[in-house]
């Protein structure tokens, strides 16, 4: 059984910030690891949940969906949560009137999250549980966090964009998925850490914000990991059909910056304009990057019928990575 990506909507916050906002030596927003984001959208009293209800309504109206029957699964991942307990998936089903069968919140596999909800949905639509989905990603690090005035001045603060996307997948050859891979990698499961300014834990009570923690050597093993996880696993979803990366009509990855940008599509020789990205424009939208890149695209109809779309990306230090192809837009026939 094959199992489509139908389509895709996302939402972005009305606040549009420039890199003046930011205390940082315009220098440094030039090169390096924290460089290259022109603009990027903050949220200031948007919800995660409720911008993907925004985002949702435009697939409800796009598909004609009932969603009270035509949501068989829903799955979300939001990387900074707007509570702790019901999760999104519940909320954005309130939200809607929705009345899914599964609910997931699928909170690892950050900047790749999308692919990882895909292969699960794909995993249960082949077993007959369900035959549509309802996939969303939300990110609001920029706006809860890097807007603050004690982080403003760090490098990384210029990064992170706030947005959503979401996509629905139902069972048939419409625009089916052809190869998904993914890994993870448990020995980099703790590269990665929240810090505060006194040293305590996320829990405890205190004062002054938290930020994520980069030093120069964790950077360096970040930027070698990723270098060789991503193009490894386009490489390892094209095996499976006989085709090279070059042979992708589009790549769509996570944008962490555009060194690594830059990196991946000269790894898989491809050419920059088959290798789609919001980056300039949202900065680092970690797991809704892909999402909200492929939303643009078919707004802009960049995708066409049969094209072979390749999402891509690994997450955090290199604790998940994966890749997954699908054909764009055309009934798939296997002859």
């Amino acid at each position: 059984m094959h199992v489509s990506i139908l389509g895709y909507e996302s939402f972005m916050p009305e606040h549009e910030v420039d890199n003046d906002f930011f205390e940082i030596d315009p220098k440094r927003l030039k090169r390096g690891m924290f460089a290259g984001a022109h603009l990027r959208r903050h949220v200031e009293r948007e919800t995660c949940s409720a911008m993907l209800a925004q985002a949702t309504r435009k697939l409800i109206d796009r598909f004609s969906l009932d969603v009270e029957t035509d949501i068989d699964l829903m799955m979300t991942h939001v990387n900074l949560g707007d509570q702790f307990f019901s999760g999104h998936g519940l909320i954005l089903a309130k939200m809607i009137g929705a009345k899914p069968k599964f609910i997931y919140d699928l909170e690892n596999s950050g900047c790749i999250s999308f692919v990882f909800m895909a292969q699960l949905a794909q995993t249960l639509m082949q077993q007959g549980m369900v035959k549509t989905a309802l996939l969303g990603c939300a990110q609001a690090a920029g706006g809860r966090i890097y807007s603050h005035p004690d982080l403003r001045g760090k490098p990384q603060a210029s990064i992170p964009g706030d947005g959503c996307g979401v996509a629905y997948l139902r069972a048939g050859s419409e625009s089916p998925i052809l190869s998904v891979e993914t890994c993870s990698y448990p020995e980099y499961s703790e590269d990665m850490e929240i810090v505060y300014p006194d040293g305590r834990k996320w829990w405890e009570p205190g004062i002054g914000p938290f930020s994520v923690k980069f030093d120069r050597s964790k950077i360096a093993k970040v930027i070698t990991r990723g270098n060789a996880m991503v193009p490894g696993a386009v490489h390892a979803a094209c095996r499976p059909l006989g085709i090279a990366p070059k042979d992708i009509d589009f790549l769509v990855t996570n944008q962490p910056n555009t060194l690594f940008l830059r990196n991946w599509r000269e790894a898989l020789e491809l050419p920059p304009e088959r290798h789609l990205n919001t980056f300039s424009q949202y900065g680092n939208l970690f797991g809704a990057a892909i999402p909200v890149t492929l939303s643009e695209a078919t707004r802009d109809q960049v995708l066409f019928d049969g094209a072979r779309v390749c999402l891509a990306g690994f997450s955090h230090a290199g604790d998940y990575a994966g890749a997954l192809i699908y054909q764009h837009g055309r009934r798939y026939s296997e002859a």
